[in-house]
């Protein structure tokens, strides 16, 4: 883990100060749907003592050297069809104020280190349309992402039903 960053689980004090980056991703999101998104993953994080491995589903933030907040991703570990188990990271954002990489770099070694204590045998990344790469910073995080191994295998269709 790049030594400017550290990672660790979410605590529920923490559901507000993290806000911020989902904010960043999502513009019009509310606290409450945060806050209510936030509390069902960590329900089931919470720390275990003595447990060998991470919980199967939680929230894991980067910080800096500072304790600021400079990225987060959500991720459950599910079973998929073709590749195993999986570890599936939603809401992936890593700020960097003047590097992209350190914050990113913590998140996805700490993604992978999660995949594999559980079994893991492959990590999947859901990028935030707010992320694709249109601009310097977004296709810096698309080379980042490249370079590090991870490609691009499928594409999402959504619809919303609210």
């Amino acid at each position: 883990m790049p030594a400017d960053h550290l990672t660790r689980h979410l605590t529920v004090g923490e559901i507000p100060i993290a806000f911020p980056l989902i904010q960043q991703l999502h513009g019009d999101a509310s606290y409450s749907e945060w806050e209510r998104f936030a509390r069902a993953y960590l329900d089931q994080s919470s720390d275990r003592p003595g447990a060998r491995r991470p919980p199967a589903r939680g929230i894991v933030v980067a910080e800096n050297h500072l304790g600021y907040l400079q990225g987060l991703f959500s991720y459950s570990l599910r079973r998929d069809t073709l590749n195993g188990p999986t570890l599936l990271c939603d809401q992936l954002i890593a700020l960097g104020l003047l590097r992209l990489d350190s914050p990113l770099r913590a998140l996805l070694e700490e993604a992978e280190r999660i995949a594999k204590l559980n079994g893991g045998t492959r990590i999947e990344l859901r990028v935030s349309n707010a992320l694709l790469p249109d601009s310097p910073v977004q296709s810096e995080l698309h080379n980042l992402l490249y370079d590090w191994g991870h490609r691009m295998q499928s594409w999402s269709y959504c619809k919303s039903l609210g």
